[in-house]
């Protein structure tokens, strides 16, 4: 079990950090259109 813990860990983290990534690049995008039209100012 205790290594059974371990690659649980490993699939969870790996999990999180994939939908944070997929998450902030769905996000990324409708921002662009919104970025490029207004001015920056």
């Amino acid at each position: 079990m205790h290594y059974f813990k371990q690659f649980w860990r490993k699939i969870l983290t790996i999990a999180i950090f994939l939908y944070v990534l997929i998450a902030g690049l769905i996000n990324d995008v409708p921002r662009l259109p919104i970025l490029n039209t207004r001015p920056l100012k």
